[in-house]
Parts: C-alpha cells; sequence; structure tokens
C-alpha cells in the first residue's frame, strides 16, 4: 500500500488516524512512508483492502530493534 493509496481509502488524514486510534499529527509525520505496523493494522482493519508491501515500509532504525533482541 502507498501512503495516497491509503488516504484515498479513509479520505482524509483524520480519518486514518481515528480508524487507528492514533493523532493526526501522527499520520502526518510519517512523510509519506507508512511504518510496517501500522500497514499491518491498516491491512486488518480494511480486510485485506490495502496489503502491506516490503518494499514501501520504513525500516525501524538499529537503536529501536537492538531492544528487542
Amino acid at each position: 500500500m502507498t501512503y495516497a493509496e491509503v488516504i484515498r481509502f479513509f479520505g482524509t488524514q483524520k480519518k486514518l488516524a481515528a480508524a487507528l486510534g492514533i493523532t493526526q499529527p501522527t499520520v502526518s509525520y510519517w512523510n509519506k512512508v507508512i511504518p510496517a505496523p501500522y500497514q499491518y493494522q491498516i491491512e486488518i482493519i480494511t480486510a485485506g483492502a490495502l496489503r502491506t508491501e516490503a518494499k514501501l515500509r520504513k525500516p525501524r532504525s538499529r537503536q529501536a530493534a537492538s531492544q528487542y533482541q
């Protein structure tokens, strides 16, 4: 899914934010690349109408990844 596809599906950043339980500024901050955890949530809440794509995921920083090891 691309950022544009998601906004088109939900209509506005505010509606997308509400569906995800986050704030509109958080959606705006993504800078057109949706973080992977939100892509998965979007895929679930749209019942697969929008699907995650590995090449469009924002990579996590090494520091963020290391805390899960």
